[in-house]
């Protein structure tokens, strides 16, 4: 026969909001998000920041992405296609 065990705490459930919705509820959700983690940076909701990238190096970077891609996929076939 099982024992009985108590329930656990009914706590209040801050998320239920029922009809009202507190205007610092997206700052409190981005906090509870953010709770034990490292931020990169700390700026607030809906504000960014833009730094100037050059075009150049970044399409440069991305050829360099799409062909290591593309030669790993080229090993790969290779490998399987090789003669016995």
């Amino acid at each position: 026969m099982a024992t009985a065990t108590s329930s656990p705490t009914c706590e209040p459930d801050w998320l239920h909001l029922g009809n009202y919705t507190p205007k610092n509820l997206a700052r409190g959700a981005r906090a509870a998000l953010l709770r034990d983690s490292s931020p990169v940076e700390v700026t607030d909701i809906g504000e960014q920041q833009h730094l100037p990238i050059d075009i150049t190096d970044a399409a440069n970077q991305l050829a360099d992405e799409q062909v290591a891609v593309y030669n790993a996929k080229l090993k790969v076939f290779r490998t399987f296609c090789a003669p016995l």
